[in-house]
């Protein structure tokens, strides 16, 4: 991808909405960095494979990761904001989407979509106030049609 707008009709042309970005939604990103997600690679692996070994014989898991498919579903997302496309469009890789081979997810929490944090990268065992806390990053993550 060489180009900005060669990001963004592509991100369009898959259904992804493109919105403008407003306070609350600026809230809720930064409320991401509350939540201990655990997210960390040893070895080109991510937590979640190195508990659950069995994981990585599934297609989706190549990488070491949850994030094999990464660049075909381009990151889960439903929603990206205007004020964020640049930051997407420098995170992003044409071979393995915005993941990095032994690195992990180069999206900051705050831009990931609420699938990738909830389902993977989130321990059920978590508190509260971060379960309200995922609950709002669900909501904002949502598809409109």
């Amino acid at each position: 991808m060489s180009t900005i707008n060669e990001f963004y009709e592509m991100i369009k042309n898959k259904g992804i909405c493109v919105l403008p970005t407003n306070d609350i939604v600026k809230a809720v990103k930064l409320l991401t960095h509350c939540i201990d997600f655990s997210c960390d690679f040893k070895n080109g692996t991510c937590r979640k494979i190195r508990e659950q070994p069995d994981l990585a014989e599934r297609t989706m898991y190549k990488y070491g990761s949850c994030c094999g498919e990464c660049k075909s579903h381009i990151g889960y997302l439903h929603v990206v904001y205007l004020d964020d496309m640049k930051d997407y469009f420098k995170s992003w890789n044409d071979e393995t989407g915005f993941f990095k081979i032994g690195e992990g997810c180069q999206l900051p929490l705050g831009l990931r979509s609420g699938i990738c944090l909830k389902k993977w990268c989130y321990d059920e065992k978590s508190t509260k106030l971060e379960n309200a806390l995922i609950s709002l990053i669900d909501f904002f993550d949502f598809k409109l049609e």
